[in-house]
């Protein structure tokens, strides 16, 4: 969901995590905490 938001809105761009927050509806620190080190980890 997250990637897609980005893809789709931002065309693969850099784009904060405050950002991303406020499209997906998620807490900034759920992003931080659980989102992103997934992602880092699938090599996104």
């Amino acid at each position: 969901m997250i990637l897609e938001a980005i893809i789709e809105n931002y065309a693969g761009g850099p784009v904060g995590v405050e950002t991303i927050a406020a499209m997906t509806a998620e807490e900034r620190s759920t992003i931080e905490d659980f989102i992103e080190p997934y992602l880092y980890r699938l090599g996104c």
